[in-house]
């Protein structure tokens, strides 16, 4: 009866256990299905969002490298695939970096900007075409036949050396306008040109660039914004020439030295010669590519202004009025003694003889030099 129990007893067991193991048997199964399923739809869902990662499980040639990741894990990457992979990205990143466009434009268009140089100062020009025209503005050449250019170091930073520069003939004159174009005497191996754009790029609020020399400091870049287009501006120079042309006023940063320099669209080309500031902040004015066109196309050599007379010249002190001191006991005589129609000086004549005559002149007014 013992050996009975004992019997059923191992029989049972090794039944439990046959049901122990059928059991794991089957869970294993169906966790290697459900493992199956969801690498299965990871690998369909990132296939459908593009490009497949750079997984190499399946290595078609070449030797892998373990990469650690955050988490721990190991992954057998080609390193010809991972160098693939971030030059791509490094590639797509270098293109979307601020000042990128800016900086395109300083390198691509400093060297068709010249610095000229006369007996009377320094401006700047732009090169047009290869036959070696550039186009600056009038008051930068002024009366001289031959100026001097000097072209931009090919060294980052360089200094010009001014004893290096090629003669030009100034070819025609627009005072008018305040333009000129003068043309190189010898042509250089290659010139860096800059195309001419259109009236209609001159947009309220659009991006605008200047290169040249404020002050000296030569190749300098600036950028603004346009403020307005005018059309047949006048204003006049510290020397009594009348202007007047169509003009781009822009907050563009230009000081003395940018005279004659391009203003540059965002679509880099030139809609502006640079010529003068008015005061106040962010007044800045270019002489328009309506102009620019108008005075390329005419066959007129020299157009003179209309009115450029020096107030120096032919100027006589003249008396403006004759009258009494407040405390009626001097006589008091109005001069206007640079002709510009204003009362500049007094001259004080008391009525008792024993006083001295008084002489009293606005010393912000006086005379012209």
């Amino acid at each position: 009866m013992t050996d009975l129990l004992l019997i059923f007893a191992m029989k049972k067991t090794a039944r439990m256990s046959l049901f122990r193991f059928s059991l794991n048997k089957t869970l294993i199964s169906f966790f290697l299905i459900l493992l199956g399923f969801v690498f299965g739809s990871a690998s369909a869902s990132e296939k459908a969002l593009g490009q497949s990662m750079p997984f190499a499980s399946k290595p078609s040639s070449g030797k892998t490298t373990n990469l650690t990741g955050i988490d721990g894990d190991v992954l057998g990457l080609q390193p010809v695939r991972i160098s693939s992979v971030l030059r791509k990205v490094d590639g797509e990143l270098s293109l979307h970096f601020r000042g990128a466009k800016e900086i395109k434009i300083f390198k691509e268009f400093s060297p068709a900007v010249v610095l000229i140089l006369s007996n009377d100062g320094i401006g700047s020009g732009v090169i047009l075409n290869e036959q070696g025209e550039i186009l600056t503005n009038w008051h930068v050449v002024a009366e001289h036949k031959n100026v001097g250019v000097v072209f931009k170091p090919r060294q980052r930073g360089a200094k010009p050396d001014p004893s290096k520069y090629i003669l030009a003939d100034v070819v025609k004159v627009d005072e008018v306008s305040d333009l000129a174009l003068i043309r190189l005497k010898t042509l250089p191996r290659t010139l860096k040109t800059i195309e001419l754009g259109s009236e209609d790029e001159v947009e309220v609020g659009a991006d605008v660039h200047a290169i040249g020399h404020p002050t000296g400091e030569s190749w300098t870049y600036t950028k603004g914004t346009i403020s307005q287009f005018r059309l047949k501006y006048d204003w006049v120079t510290a020397k009594g020439v009348k202007h007047n042309a169509d003009v781009v006023q822009t907050q563009t940063p230009i000081n003395p030295g940018n005279s004659g320099g391009p203003l540059i669209s965002d679509n880099a080309t030139l809609i502006g010669i640079n010529a003068f500031k008015a005061d106040g902040e962010a007044l800045n004015f270019s002489v328009a590519i309506s102009e620019i066109r108008r005075v390329l196309a005419s066959e007129e050599i020299y157009r003179v202004a209309a009115e450029a007379v020096n107030p120096a010249e032919n100027c006589e002190v003249q008396s403006l009025s004759v009258g009494r001191s407040p405390d009626e006991k001097e006589e008091v005589v109005e001069l206007d003694i640079n002709c510009d129609g204003s009362v500049d000086a007094l001259v004080v004549v008391p009525d008792d003889p024993n006083e001295g005559i008084q002489f009293i002149m606005d010393k912000d007014r006086g005379c012209p030099s």
